[in-house]
């Protein structure tokens, strides 16, 4: 699974410093950079002529070496070493897909095959690229260097305490200062420079280098064979691309490339602006292009040709820098901050929420109160009009047919299945209406409940009487 850029980017951050060192034909360039958390920067350039003869270099490299380290006051953390790419072997070949998984075992079984060494006589590693469109192959580029040029020069490095962790060339360090100065370009690219008489010609596609080439300076020094060069090699790389399409950069410390680029396209000139103060004396040669390179992969920038066995290299455990122990601090303080403010966020609108119910909670109770009461009323309200409907409006419509006009009503009551009347008997007795309403379907047990008594306007009575269903 491809993770999407920025994820990718996350796993870089570090916090080191790095160095970088270019061994060319005629001089050595050291580059010291810093990586502070996402930033890279280059902090101290150098580069030093070496002595016309060969058995001479490695002690000129030693005090070099010595003198560098001694001015920067610091041990890096990482180093990266760059041979010349005119040093080094490189074949191609082109294998089924189906070889992917057994990648190792095919290039080692092609290495004597294709190189001018025994395997234990070299250290070589490669790179592959898909190659045939739906054919589906991998394009497999081997670089190699001669043992015996390689382990003085490590031994050196350990010498001092900088046992490396990458032996690259000059093409793949070119290949990633180019990806770290002009970083906006895409997909196929050319780099072109030229060391100790020779022009290396650089082919990146996306950000892999996926070929390199050296041809002599002097069969490309007019300008219709360097275009004619540049054609062929543009076709044997990128197949199907137009030589015009694909653009060219170019790094000419001396001005001695057949070649004219725009400004832009000046690799010297982009490092320059990219990293402030890289060498301000303008001492821009080539191993400065490929010090750089090798300075950014020492601090985990870029891609990189390791030729160095695994078991020889430096390993450098990640450790948290005091940049990133803050920034985590940060985040964790944040993450705890943030916790504690949603749970006092939420204890406060749960308080809130308290008051308000402990101050409703009379006004509640007594709306409670207030609903029992209305219900009690309209459970008796049912059972009057139960009573009215089934009892008192037969027992009114049957006394009123049966009371004469000379008696009136003065209270009229109905109680518990009884009724209560009090009234004045204006002519006759009282005693006779007892006997009318002991007639009547909805009564009986009629009966005085107080003495008749006989007054001005007749005789007052106070009847009772059970009320039976009736109408």
């Amino acid at each position: 699974m491809k993770l999407p850029p920025s994820v990718q980017r996350l796993a870089t951050v570090d916090y080191c410093d790095g160095l970088g060192i270019a061994v060319g034909s005629h001089t050595v360039s050291f580059v010291h950079s810093t990586k502070r958390f996402f930033q890279v920067g280059l902090k101290t350039t150098r580069t030093v002529p070496l002595p016309d003869t060969a058995a001479d270099h490695l002690p000129a490299i030693r005090r070099a070496l010595t003198d560098f380290l001694a001015d920067i006051e610091t041990l890096p953390d990482q180093t990266v070493l760059c041979l010349p790419r005119t040093e080094a072997s490189v074949s191609r070949l082109v294998v089924p897909e189906a070889a992917r998984g057994s990648l190792e075992q095919v290039v080692r079984y092609e290495v004597e095959r294709l190189l001018p060494f025994r395997e234990e006589e070299i250290y070589y590693d490669y790179v592959t690229t898909e190659e045939g469109g739906e054919e589906r192959r991998l394009g497999v580029v081997i670089f190699c260097f001669p043992r015996h040029t390689v382990d003085p020069l490590v031994n050196l490095l350990v010498e001092h305490n900088l046992r490396p962790q990458s032996v690259t060339l000059s093409s793949a360090a070119h290949a990633t200062t180019l990806l770290a100065c002009c970083p906006a370009a895409h997909g196929q690219r050319v780099l072109a420079a030229q060391e100790n008489g020779n022009l290396e010609l650089n082919f990146l596609r996306e950000r892999q280098l996926v070929a390199s080439h050296t041809v002599p300076l002097a069969r490309v020094a007019e300008a219709d064979t360097w275009t004619d060069t540049l054609a062929h090699s543009i076709a044997r790389n990128f197949p199907g691309s137009a030589p015009d399409t694909i653009p060219v950069f170019t790094w000419d410390g001396h001005g001695t490339l057949p070649v004219s680029v725009e400004p832009e396209r000046d690799l010297a000139q982009a490092a320059q602006e990219r990293f402030s103060g890289v060498a301000a004396d303008g001492a821009m040669s080539v191993e400065t292009c490929s010090a750089i390179g090798a300075s950014l992969q020492a601090v985990g920038e870029g891609e990189e040709v390791n030729v160095l066995p695994a078991a020889s290299r430096a390993h450098r455990e990640k450790l948290l820098s005091p940049l990133t122990l803050v920034f985590a601090a940060g985040i964790l303080l944040l993450s705890l901050v943030w916790a504690a403010s949603v749970v006092i966020q939420d204890r406060r609108a749960l308080n809130h929420v308290q008051d308000q119910i402990q101050a409703l909670a009379p006004a509640v109770r007594q709306v409670q109160d207030d609903e029992a009461v209305v219900q009690r009323l309209q459970a008796q309200l049912q059972t009057l009009r139960s009573e009215t409907r089934i009892r008192l409006t037969p027992l009114l419509k049957d006394m009123s047919e049966r009371i004469p006009q000379q008696v009136y009503l003065t209270t009229f009551q109905f109680k518990n299945g009884k009724v209560e009347l009090t009234g004045v008997a204006k002519s006759g007795s009282a005693s006779d209406l007892v006997g009318a309403l002991e007639a009547s379907p909805c009564l009986h047990d009629v009966a005085p409940k107080a003495p008749f008594k006989t007054s001005s306007r007749g005789e007052t009575f106070t009847l009772g009487a059970q009320v039976n269903p009736c109408g």
